[in-house]
């Protein structure tokens, strides 16, 4: 399964579990509709860190990083890149 499937599916069991997965276009901004609100932010932050186990520190709360499923999905995946 794509990563961006696997957070998709991850956002609408936690946040929309009325909503089906496919419906959920990867470009939605989830911020701007109230799908995630600050408050859930952190409730995001903390899950994808969890489920992807990557780690994110401080200086990576932004919210560009966090808006849609597209940007989350090349976050995520900087993240599980190797430092050099």
């Amino acid at each position: 399964m794509p990563r961006s499937d696997e957070i998709k599916a991850w956002i609408v069991r936690n946040f929309a579990p009325d909503v089906d997965p496919a419906d959920l276009p990867d470009d939605y901004d989830l911020l701007a509709s109230g799908l995630i609100s600050s408050l859930s932010l952190v409730r995001l932050v903390s899950g994808l860190a969890a489920e992807f186990d990557v780690d994110i520190d401080a200086a990576d709360l932004r919210p560009e990083y966090f808006r849609s499923v597209t940007s989350i999905t090349e976050f995520v995946g900087a993240a599980l890149q190797p430092q050099a």
